[in-house]
């Protein structure tokens, strides 16, 4: 998993606040920041897209090129390390200033859990300590209705980086039905 995503995934980006910390708008609705590590060696160009997605790379600026040894897991040289924890530690800061937490990794569930909260009038219950599970509860007789989660992708399909997953109780006719659509598991 990118740095990114481990320090911003369950954050999503609000325009105003990078704007007000110091990102620049591009012709094509990115936001785009360049900030200093390590006593001006690195440089870090930070990108937020439109789509709300953070990217960046950091560039060695005595060599003129981009170093991405800090991105290689198993590289933890204490030089190494040290660049990944200034980059860590700058994203960090970003999110402290100009992002919000999301209840979940994906907008689908982000939008499921908003509507389960105006239809049905309740909230997600947290039972794990981890919180990357959640439970929506009958106010009536206490029974969850709905169970999200999340799991490494490559357990229903390829890919290393976590998604959310939501297992609902319904109807026998309607399970049937939606088993028939691209998305649907049982």
């Amino acid at each position: 998993m990118k740095l990114e995503e481990e320090v911003l995934g369950k954050y999503e980006p609000i325009k105003e606040r990078l704007i007000a910390y110091g990102f620049n708008e591009t012709e094509d609705g990115s936001l785009t920041i360049e900030k200093p590590l390590l006593n001006g060696l690195f440089q870090a160009e930070i990108t937020v897209t439109p789509q709300k997605k953070t990217e960046g790379r950091i560039m060695d600026l005595d060599a003129g090129e981009e170093y991405i040894n800090y991105r290689i897991e198993s590289n933890v040289g204490s030089f190494v390390t040290e660049v990944r924890e200034a980059y860590r530690s700058l994203l960090e800061e970003i999110r402290e200033y100009a992002y919000r937490e999301k209840m979940y990794l994906s907008d689908q569930a982000n939008r499921i859990d908003s509507y389960i909260n105006k239809r049905y009038q309740v909230s997600a219950e947290f039972p794990w300590e981890d919180k990357t599970g959640a439970v929506y509860r009958n106010s009536a007789n206490q029974k969850w209705f709905a169970l999200f989660m999340q799991i490494p992708k490559k357990r229903i399909d390829a890919g290393e980086e976590p998604i959310n997953i939501v297992n609902v109780k319904l109807p026998e006719p309607t399970v049937k039905h939606l088993l028939k659509k691209k998305g649907y598991l049982n």
